[in-house]
């Protein structure tokens, strides 16, 4: 698992989107850059998935729908970090 976690050394996180309901009770998703994510989930005690996959907003938002409310959507743009940057 650890090198799942040195995975995530130097990409940009470009959203986090988190999921509760169904058999997991919360999920976190980093977003990043490159069109990956990472996973970070929690039945009772937050765990994580272990491994970077492929796929970006729309595919983590469609993951498991059926059976999850998204509960915090929230994509960073180049825009909104500049802004941000300024203050």
């Amino acid at each position: 698992m650890k090198a799942s976690i040195r995975s995530l050394i130097g990409k940009t996180i470009t959203g986090v989107i988190v999921k509760q309901g169904g058999p997991v009770r919360q999920q976190v998703f980093l977003l990043f850059s490159d069109d990956t994510y990472f996973e970070f989930y929690s039945s009772e005690r937050m765990g994580y998935s272990g491994t970077l996959s492929v796929g970006d907003a729309n595919a983590v938002r469609e993951y498991m729908a059926d059976a999850q409310k998204i509960v915090i959507d929230e994509i960073w743009t180049e825009t909104a970090a500049s802004s941000e940057a300024a203050a």
